[in-house]
C-alpha cells in the first residue's frame, strides 16, 4: 500500500516496537521510529531528527477498521510545527486502495 501511495524505498524493520524504518524519496529521506504495533488495528511511527528538519518529532498513525466487505485505513500526520510549503506537499489526497 505505501509503495503505491508514498514511496517504493523502504529500508529497515517495522515488525516491533523501537523498530526503525527509512522512508526514500530521490535524495532525502526520513526515519522513523516505530512507537506502537495493534496487529490488525494500529500502527504508530515518530519521525526522528535524521532526515527532513521539518518532519522532526512528527507522528504518523494508522488507524484499521474492517468489516465483512473492507477495510478502512485513517491515516494522520500529526506534529508539524507549522504550515508550510513542505507539509502541503507531504498531504496525500483520495481513497487507498489496499
Amino acid at each position: 500500500m505505501l509503495a503505491q501511495r508514498w514511496t517504493s524505498d523502504t529500508r529497515g524493520s517495522g515488525s516491533k516496537i523501537g523498530d526503525v524504518l527509512e522512508f526514500w524519496f530521490g535524495d532525502f529521506y526520513q526515519k522513523f521510529e516505530v512507537k506502537a504495533l495493534k496487529p490488525g488495528k494500529l500502527v504508530h511511527w515518530k519521525a526522528t531528527k535524521e532526515g527532513v528538519d521539518e518532519w522532526a518529532g512528527t507522528e504518523i498513525t494508522f488507524l484499521l477498521s474492517t468489516d465483512e466487505v473492507q477495510t478502512l485505513v485513517r491515516f494522520r500526520h500529526l506534529g508539524w510545527k507549522e504550515n508550510s510549503d513542505f507539509l502541503r506537499t507531504a498531504r496525500g489526497s483520495g481513497p487507498l486502495s489496499c
